[in-house]
């Protein structure tokens, strides 16, 4: 099921929102994203979890029971009415890709429902969601690749065809962001 998307087309795409961008000249002054202004990031639940800096390349996709009880535990609908009481709008929810790929386009449900939980959790403490990949595959700046997202053209598939998951399952929620972090 491999998406054809050329890592061209992709490249080309975002240089060309970036000159459309700078075209319009800079502006005097950020306007405010609201609802997106006083934020808190979460880490170590869906990314930066000790578990991907330490397995061989052959063990990476595999998740365990362990890991599973990692992510249906760590983070707790109590944990997000908690950090709505600090007066935030909206919290950064980082994830890896192989934590929501079983293998090249299947994504796992499990993962996801542990996503769709936290944006519900939100939404019920009137928080605003920023979903965040935070390390794509061959694009991890702490654990070595012999393959580079970025010259990689089904790297750029995988990682497109995500980012068309995310707004599958979630383009009705709002206000939602999606992000990119260049690690």
């Amino acid at each position: 099921m491999g998406h054809n998307v050329s890592g061209a087309a992709v490249r080309a795409a975002v240089c060309w929102g970036l000159m459309a961008w700078l075209a319009q000249g800079a502006p005097a002054a950020a306007k405010p994203f609201v609802g997106f202004e006083r934020g808190m990031g979460i880490g170590g639940w869906l990314t930066n979890y000790k578990r991907f800096n330490v397995l061989p390349d052959a063990w990476k996709m595999e998740l365990s029971p362990g890991d599973y009880e990692h992510f249906e535990s760590y983070i707790t609908q109590e944990d997000v009415r908690n950090i709505a009481s600090f007066g935030v709008d909206h919290i950064r929810l980082g994830f890896d890709q192989v934590v929501l790929e079983e293998k090249p386009y299947v994504y796992r449900e499990r993962t996801f429902r542990c996503i769709d939980n936290f944006v519900a959790w939100c939404r019920a403490s009137n928080l605003n969601v920023v979903l965040n990949l935070h390390k794509a595959v061959g694009n991890y700046c702490d654990v070595p690749s012999t393959v580079a997202l970025l010259d990689d053209a089904e790297l750029q598939n995988r990682f497109v065809a995500l980012w068309l998951e995310f707004e599958r399952r979630y383009h009705a929620t709002t206000p939602l962001s999606l992000s990119c972090s260049t690690r």
